[in-house]
């Protein structure tokens, strides 16, 4: 489990802010320009992403771990249920 969680925290880092920089470079557009709002909503998102992988990490300690992989696809339809019902995000295939 431990070296799940080194590679984890490596491309929970790294794609971000490959993403970010990548943005930067073709918007032309300073790095972090974003309103106290947005600002706020990153800090929630980093809190509730620390607080799921130090539950997962003890669930999988304490209980079978395919029952606790079956939980944590569970996520995916959160999130998409966030998006939609949420943040107003209309998807497409395209």
């Amino acid at each position: 489990m431990g070296v799940l969680m080194f590679y984890y925290s490596i491309l929970g880092f790294t794609l971000p802010l490959a993403c970010v920089l990548t943005h930067a470079y073709l918007t032309e557009r300073p790095l972090f320009q974003t309103t106290e709002l947005g600002y706020f909503w990153v800090t929630v998102g980093s809190m509730v992403d620390v607080l799921t992988v130090g539950t997962n990490i003890i669930a999988f300690q304490c209980d079978s771990s395919g029952f606790l992989s079956l939980l944590s696809y569970a996520s995916v339809a959160y999130a998409f249920m966030f998006d939609v019902f949420v943040f107003d995000v209309i998807m497409t295939p395209f």
